[in-house]
């Protein structure tokens, strides 16, 4: 039994120095995290965030017209890309505190259908960004 624990731990410890080393550079890495989405909004927090999360939802005409962002950041950085066939659209979010509408966004090009979006962090830490569209 001593020999699985001291085999564990030194398997904990290799891992541990290798990511200390590395420093997690090109690994998705995300801590503390709360993700949800719904049929109206798409709410995603992270203590510590790395890498990306996406999520794709079909929106009609009121939900282009209603789509709201609103983030906060404490460092790093943080995008939100935007994505229909041929129309693609990216909004960095790594200001501190934002509120963008449909108009800030410039969804004009993007028509009701299928929307793919993507949040983008690179070393972010303290990210909430909360999207509606209803």
């Amino acid at each position: 039994m001593k020999k699985i624990y001291g085999l564990i731990l030194k398997t904990l410890l290799l891992v541990f120095i290798g990511l200390t080393v590395t420093g997690c550079e090109g690994a998705d890495l995300f801590v503390g995290t709360t993700d949800i989405s719904t049929n109206n909004h798409w709410r995603f927090t992270a203590r510590r965030a790395n890498g990306q999360q996406t999520l794709t939802r079909s929106l009609n005409q009121e939900d282009l017209r209603n789509f709201t962002v609103n983030s906060t950041i404490e460092s790093g950085e943080m995008f939100l890309i935007l994505s229909q066939g041929g129309s693609r659209q990216t909004i960095n979010l790594g200001g501190g505190e934002m509120t963008l509408s449909a108009d800030d966004i410039g969804l004009d090009e993007f028509e009701p259908g299928s929307i793919r979006m993507q949040l983008d962090f690179v070393e972010a830490r303290g990210a909430t960004v909360y999207i509606r569209w209803r």
